[in-house]
C-alpha cells in the first residue's frame, strides 16, 4: 500500500468511491430485475409503473458512470 500522504488520501477516496458504484450498480440491477419479471409475469399495469422510475435510474446511472452510455441506449428509448 501507498506511504505518502496524497496516496494515502486517493486510496481512501477510492474505496469511498467503489462503495458508491457498488451501491448504485446494485439499485440499477434491482430495477431491472423488477421490470423484467412485471414484462415476463404479463403484468403491465405494473411495468408501466416501474418503467419510468427505471429509464430514469438508468439516466442517472450513466450520469454517474456507473454505466456507459451505449449500453444505456440499447435498454432504454431516450
Amino acid at each position: 500500500m501507498a506511504n505518502h500522504p496524497s496516496a494515502l488520501k486517493r486510496h481512501r477516496q477510492s474505496l469511498k468511491l467503489k462503495i458508491l458504484n457498488q451501491a448504485n450498480r446494485h439499485k440499477l440491477k434491482t430495477q431491472m430485475r423488477k421490470l423484467r419479471a412485471a414484462i415476463e409475469n404479463r403484468k403491465s399495469a405494473d411495468a408501466k409503473t416501474i418503467l419510468p422510475g427505471t429509464f430514469s435510474l438508468i439516466d442517472k446511472s450513466v450520469q454517474k458512470g456507473v454505466i456507459k452510455k451505449i449500453p444505456r441506449a440499447a435498454t432504454s428509448p431516450g
